[in-house]
């Protein structure tokens, strides 16, 4: 599986983490996977969508109008290729609508959002004895508008996380909900490193979000992960990389 990684990742810049979803064990890292942190972009759309489920703030059949864009004080937040984006919340997943996200994160509130995030592993030390970045989200107070937020809600905005945490995320709606904090394998310390394990979700909420990555998969931006015969669910996600307005 190790080299399997490295051969898929090649002499790209990038990273790339294989978790073991039933005990959190990496099973393979290659690249930058433990090694750096960026915003994730879309793919932290993930928790933003269990915020939001979990509060009962929307459900899998809530609808939304098709927007190009979201106006959040004053500030038009697009989607990615500036296209049409909207219908029932599975389907904005899929389609990753900026327009529909941004707005959700604010109806689950800072407060809810940062809550969700920790559960997740953010704003946490990471439990790997390796020189692993901390992924971390900006403070409640420090999102005090709809626009500071929402662009959170979607990944930026202060939100940064490794690899290594965004298939943590993966690896909690997986189980279902119950997030395995990771630990190496094979190490001496492996014993030592593992952590009991964290409910981030329920198991109806872990369900709907799984739902909801089949479909990015099945339809939605993510179908060249497809694989014949399987049931494949993922997130795909892009971000902007140094300063922003917001």
């Amino acid at each position: 599986m190790q080299s399997a990684a490295a051969l898929a990742l090649g002499s790209r810049y990038g990273g790339i983490v294989v978790l073991d979803p039933s005990s959190g064990a990496v099973r393979a890292d290659a690249g930058l996977g433990m090694d750096a942190t960026q915003p994730p972009g879309s793919s932290f759309k993930t928790v933003t969508a269990s915020a939001a489920l979990a509060a009962r703030k929307v459900s899998l059949t809530s609808t939304y109008p098709y927007e190009k864009f979201v106006v959040l004080n004053g500030w038009r937040l697009r989607n990615f290729h500036h296209e049409l984006c909207g219908g029932s919340l599975v389907q904005a997943f899929a389609d990753s609508c900026n327009s529909v996200f941004a707005p959700v994160a604010d109806e689950v509130g800072a407060k809810g959002l940062v809550a969700m995030a920790t559960a997740f592993g953010f704003n946490q030390t990471p439990t790997i004895a390796y020189p692993v970045p901390k992924s971390t989200t900006r403070t409640p107070a420090q999102m005090p508008s709809d626009l500071s937020l929402g662009v959170a809600g979607i990944g930026q905005g202060g939100v940064i996380a490794s690899p290594l945490q965004m298939a943590s995320v993966a690896q909690t709606i997986a189980s279902p909900g119950i997030r395995k904090p990771p630990f190496i394998a094979h190490s001496p310390r492996a014993l030592k490193d593992k952590q009991p394990p964290v409910k981030a979700v329920g198991r109806r909420v872990a369900g709907e979000v799984t739902q909801m990555m089949e479909a990015v998969v099945s339809y939605g931006t993510g179908t060249s992960a497809a694989i014949s015969g399987v049931t494949v669910a993922g997130k795909t996600g892009t971000a902007e990389v140094g300063p922003s307005r917001p």
